[in-house]
């Protein structure tokens, strides 16, 4: 999935209510505008990402992948230096979303003024296993991970956090 547009959400992918398995793919340098510029969930969509590499995607916010109450499992995939101008450079996960990465990188992503350079999750839960975060960068907080007002404790298990950077608070 590559090199796609949208004006609203979802430059290379939108789901709504739906449920798909990502499986073995590339999905880069598509955008949008507002947010999911490589994926976009929302509404219950349920999504398994295996074995994908989401990188060089931009948006407004959700550079590689924006999910709003969703479910998603990504297992063992790269997320590389997607760009937000707003919230999750990498990832934004919002609003009852449980996500759970297993066995992955993400890494030098950027949110350009905004928070969570590889990573924000807002009013949701989940779980990162064996995952490094590194060399990630936002303007105003949360360098590698910004997560707030969780729906749950998140569960960090042997996750390298490293080399990431903010002009604000918290760079790990």
């Amino acid at each position: 999935i590559s090199h796609n547009e949208a004006l609203s959400k979802g430059g290379g992918l939108y789901l709504d209510d739906s449920n798909l398995s990502l499986i073995n793919m590339i999905i880069n340098g598509n955008s949008t505008a507002n947010d999911g510029g490589g994926i976009y969930l929302t509404d219950n969509s349920i999504s398994v990402i295996t074995n994908v590499e989401i990188a060089s995607n931009t948006a407004g916010s959700g550079g590689g992948l924006y999910s709003n109450n969703a479910r998603i499992t990504i297992d063992n995939c790269v997320i590389l230096s997607n760009e937000a101008t707003d919230l999750g450079g990498g990832i934004c996960s919002q609003n009852n979303t449980e996500l759970t990465v297993l066995n992955s990188s993400i890494v030098e992503n950027i949110s350009l003024d905004g928070s969570g350079g590889g990573m924000l999750t807002s009013i949701s839960s989940g779980s990162l296993s064996n995952c490094i975060v590194r060399g990630n960068s936002a303007f105003s907080s949360g360098g590698g991970l910004l997560m707030q007002s969780s729906t749950e404790p998140w569960v960090l298990d042997n996750v390298l956090i490293a080399s990431n950077t903010t002009q604000g608070i918290g760079a790990g």
